[in-house]
């Protein structure tokens, strides 16, 4: 086939040939001959299959913004391209190969919805991709709801990929049935249920590319058998969800398809327009020899060998999308797929001829990775693609603990390289295994969903069956390549402990009310016989908004003065709060007592709780410095002045005796003087002998004094304050 020189290159060489004289034209023939002796890089035959970059800008606006402009990025556009609504081509302007934009009028903005919006080029039949764009109220936070079904599917369902087959405005789902293996179809109700499978492939296949493969605009599928020799088939498309059999596609030994389906339409994988000829191609791979394959899509089912590539070791392609912005399709490449904590990206830079040359600055190393379950947008509106790599691994529990958060943050420099966002995103602990890029709370910016498994609980825990948890959270994108989690999480079905992690998540209006809804599996287990899909609608706020509650285990304690008492405190998520964390604060301890609480650790998530101890040690008062152990001295007793006062009234009376018998000439006798000495010795003596005071206590200083005392615990998480009170009784 012709591939690499136009049409208007041969012709002009032609042309050319007659105007000049006879030694150009001899050239001009040569150049011809050239031409048409080598059909490998022969002319490509008319325009490129265009494709649509995430986001539209704007990707929402509210109800009643009246007319707009919306810009289309994307790849392989030219002069006379169109944007459609729904199908119906708008008045479009051509910018460049990359870029598009379209006159909304205020009709299609007057009330709530999503239309989907593609893109074609003039004499091309094959539409590109569909993305949504949403006309809704713009909110500060995301909420969802499970359908009453959910989760549903008859054992083993798997999602594979969410897309408008019949053309009615509502998306379906493409399915993977583990057990016995196969894929199917089952169309959306409009209302974010699904039916009944309408088509169910050969036993044993499953679907690896979707898209227009004969430009009839009706999306056609290829699939090919899981085990056994390599071969795929292409099955058309009928329009209602139905599929008629084509041709066999050869695919030579020793290589597979490469590829899964994904999201809102885009490109599945690897099936782009490698050539810009107008027809998609297909990408194989030999895993063993590391080397890819272009099959060029002829435009009705067959497919011709293309050239070959050698992968960088260890690394298979993920995706294809733009990452230079020269409008041609590059592959981003990953290593490491869910068998260690070690993983890399790599970006192929596509040459437009189905070669390939690798971008500078590669391979990225992310370290821990779920790169199945990559997101590729512009997350600061650059014009540049960025990435967001979830940090889980299919079946390896990340260590508690562990200080890599859910998210990495790579933002492209605009030439297959990244730069990383530091300390982004989310909380380190909780394992993100899919993220879908989206604008969830309809403000103009890209957010993220992830799907996540929690295993750093620590402190709070869930019953054992639910243990750790599926959830998913909601990563507001800032419009600067950073983003910030949500208060609020959904639990997912969780029916086996401690395996994989969620399985296939896709996000879309299911419902067409403008707001973006989710797709998700189950945990993929094989012995769990109620693996299933759910779906979950975006909702107005609940009547309970996202909360948590603290309590003590026991409103009332009493203890002695010296002793210690301990209570709990229970903190639990009500309405699908979710946090990084609770802090505790203590305030009323009483006086010379020591109050502490244990600060709990890990992520508080919708049925998990927690119960912290709070100990409170009272101090006893303290007789430290005091004269203890003292004799009381004995106050003074009215015996012990008796002894004196007899002494001084005798020895009055002796003295006057003496007097008297002096005066009378009389003889005094000196028994006269020693009486009242005698006396005075004898009643001392009885009174000295009484006892002494016994023993007095020494004084109490200090100690917690007895009363009634109010402790108050404070849990603060996020913007979010609560208090509760223990009544403590001191005796």
């Amino acid at each position: 086939m012709c591939r690499g020189i136009t049409t208007a290159e041969i012709l002009d060489c032609g042309l050319k040939g007659r105007a000049q004289p006879a030694p150009a034209n001899m050239k001009a023939i040569v150049s011809i001959l050239f031409c048409l002796s080598f059909p490998c890089v022969m002319a490509r035959a008319g325009n490129p299959v265009p494709f649509i970059s995430n986001p539209l800008v704007p990707t929402s606006v509210a109800p009643g913004s009246g007319a707009l402009t919306l810009t289309v990025n994307g790849g392989g556009f030219v002069s006379g391209a169109t944007v459609n609504r729904n199908g119906q081509a708008l008045v479009t302007a051509f910018v460049s190969n990359t870029k598009l934009t379209a006159a909304i009028p205020a009709s299609d903005t007057a009330n709530a919805g999503s239309a989907e919006i593609t893109v074609t080029n003039p004499g091309v039949g094959v539409r590109s991709n569909m993305r949504q764009f949403l006309v809704a109220a713009p909110a500060t936070n995301v909420y969802y709801n499970a359908t009453p079904n959910s989760p549903f599917g008859d054992g083993y369902w798997s999602p594979s990929g969410l897309f408008d087959f019949t053309g009615n405005g509502r998306l379906d789902l493409w399915i993977s049935v583990l057990v016995p293996q196969y894929s199917a179809l089952v169309l959306g109700n409009g209302d974010g249920t699904f039916g009944s499978p309408v088509y169910s492939f050969i036993p044993g296949w499953n679907v690896y590319f979707v898209g227009d493969f004969n430009g009839d605009g009706k999306l056609d599928v290829i699939a090919s058998p899981e085990v056994g020799p390599p071969s795929a088939q292409i099955f058309w498309g009928n329009g209602d969800g139905t599929f008629t059999a084509g041709p066999t596609v050869p695919i030579p030994s020793g290589f597979v398809p490469v590829g899964t389906t994904s999201s809102n339409g885009f490109p599945v994988a690897t099936t782009c327009d490698y050539n810009g000829d107008g027809k998609l191609d297909l990408l194989i791979e030999d895993a063993k020899t590391g080397i890819i394959q272009v099959l060029w899509g002829n435009g009705d089912g067959t497919f011709s060998p293309g050239p070959t590539t050698s992968l960088p070791s260890g690394f298979s392609p993920v995706g294809c999308w733009d990452f230079n912005g020269d409008g041609k399709p590059d592959l981003l490449l990953a290593s490491g797929f869910a068998v260690s904590y070690s993983s890399a990206l790599d970006v192929l830079l596509g040459n437009g001829d189905g070669t390939f040359t690798p971008a500078p600055g590669s391979p990225i190393n992310v370290g821990p990775a779920s790169l199945l379950g990559i997101a590729v947008g512009d997350f600061t509106g650059d014009g540049k693609l960025d990435v967001a790599v979830p940090n889980g691994q299919y079946g390896i529990i990340a260590p508690i603990g562990q200080n890599t958060p859910p998210l990495a943050i790579l933002l492209g420099n605009g030439d297959g390289t990244f730069t990383r966002v530091p300390n982004c995103c989310g909380t380190p602990g909780e394992e993100g295994f899919n993220a879908v890029a989206g604008d969830f709370n309809n403000d103009g910016k890209l957010d993220l969903a992830v799907s996540i498994v929690c295993n750093d609980l620590i402190t709070f825990d869930l019953p054992s069956r639910t243990y750790p948890p599926l959830y998913v959270e909601t990563f507001l994108g800032n419009g600067d390549g950073t983003f910030t989690p949500t208060d609020y999480s959904i639990i997912l079905p969780d029916n086996v402990a401690g395996l994989s992690g969620p399985v296939g998540f896709y996000g879309g209006d299911l419902t067409g009310n403008g707001k973006l809804d989710l797709i998700v599996g189950d945990e993929y287990d094989y012995g769990d016989d109620n693996y299933g899909i759910s779906s979950l609608l975006q909702t107005p706020p609940p009547a309970q908004l996202p909360d948590f509650t603290i309590a003590p285990a026991s409103a009332s304690a009493t203890v002695k003065a010296g002793a210690s008492v301990t209570d709990n405190i229970n903190i639990a998520s009500v309405g699908g709060f979710i946090s990084s964390g609770v802090s505790l604060a203590l305030t009323g301890c009483p006086p010379d007592a020591t109050c502490s609480v244990t600060q709990p650790q890990g992520v508080i998530i919708a049925t998990a709780y927690a119960s912290v101890p709070l100990t409170i040690a009272t101090a006893a008062c303290s007789t430290s410095g005091a004269a203890a152990g003292r004799q009381a001295p004995a106050p003074p007793s009215p015996m012990s002045r008796l002894p004196l006062m007899l002494w001084l009234a005798l020895t009055a009376f002796a003295a006057a005796e003496y007097a008297r018998r002096r005066l009378r000439g009389m003889r005094s006798s000196p028994v006269l003087f020693l009486l009242p000495l005698a006396v005075a010795f004898a009643i001392g003596g009885c009174g000295a002998a009484q006892p002494p005071r016994p023993r007095q206590p020494p004084p109490c200083v200090g100690g917690t004094p007895a009363g009634i005392y109010a402790v108050t615990v404070t849990a603060t998480s996020g913007s979010i304050t609560h208090s509760t009170a223990i009544t403590l009784a001191v005796q």
